[in-house]
């Protein structure tokens, strides 16, 4: 991971959510920490666009907020954290929100980033000045998606207004490809449209549950990915069954 000089943000607390899932382990005998993405993601989508509009920083007015979710395997701990951009002056370092959270996680020992969920602005002509390629929403940009986030990590780019309530939903393997190929102005992608509780996440906690239990939870990119994969398809299949 290349290393950038990391602003600390003057908020009281960097984490939102927490939890110790050992004792789970220990009664049921398995748990996987994706179930988290699913519980915590509406407190997750609301707290980057706070974040966004509270403490990014861009001399262009190009605001992004992010909250990462992180999990330690060998303690069976995870945890959100939050985030920002920052970039007051063209003379500063590119700091994304995404690079603040995963150093920030990794400082705390938080070394497998879960996802990533990422509030930015869905206006496309934006969007394509900063990523080159026009999509509905924000995604996690080329240097994140290939220096920062694992092949697993699960982006969540949701548009950052009140009444945005729809987002998109990939892995970051998936992200890398698409940038990788040869690009066409505006690909086409899935988006999910929800209800302002964003409950479409509570429905694919179920189906991704399913999908999965006969699938192992071991701490292995391949397994990871395959989990992380599931989700995409469980929140999928959950939005076109609304």
């Amino acid at each position: 991971m290349p290393s950038r000089k990391r602003r600390p943000l003057a908020i009281d607390s960097e984490i939102i959510e927490f939890k110790d899932y050992g004792p789970d382990i220990e009664r049921i005998g398995r748990y996987d920490p994706n179930e988290l993405i699913f519980d915590w993601a509406p407190k997750a989508i609301r707290a980057s666009r706070a974040m966004r509009e509270k403490f990014a920083r861009s001399y262009r007015g190009f605001k992004v907020g992010v909250v990462s979710v992180d999990n330690n395997p060998d303690f069976h701990k995870s945890a959100a954290l939050v985030g920002a951009n920052y970039k007051p002056t063209p003379e500063d370092d590119k700091l994304c929100g995404e690079m603040y959270t995963v150093e920030r996680a990794k400082e705390l020992h938080f070394p497998v980033i879960q996802a990533v969920f990422v509030a930015g602005t869905t206006n496309k002509q934006q969007i394509f000045e900063v990523n080159r390629i026009r999509t509905p929403t924000l995604w996690a940009c080329r240097d994140c998606v290939n220096g920062y986030l694992d092949p697993s990590t699960l982006v969540v780019s949701v548009g950052a207004g009140r009444d945005e309530n729809f987002y998109e939903v990939h892995t970051a393997l998936q992200l890398a490809r698409i940038y990788e190929s040869p690009l066409k102005d505006e690909p086409r992608t899935f988006v999910i449209h929800d209800d302002p509780e964003f409950s479409t996440f509570a429905t694919a906690k179920v189906i991704y549950l399913d999908r999965t239990a006969g699938m192992p939870i071991e701490n292995t990119q391949q397994n990871r990915l395959d989990r992380a994969e599931a989700v995409v398809a469980s929140l999928m299949e959950a939005a076109q069954a609304a």
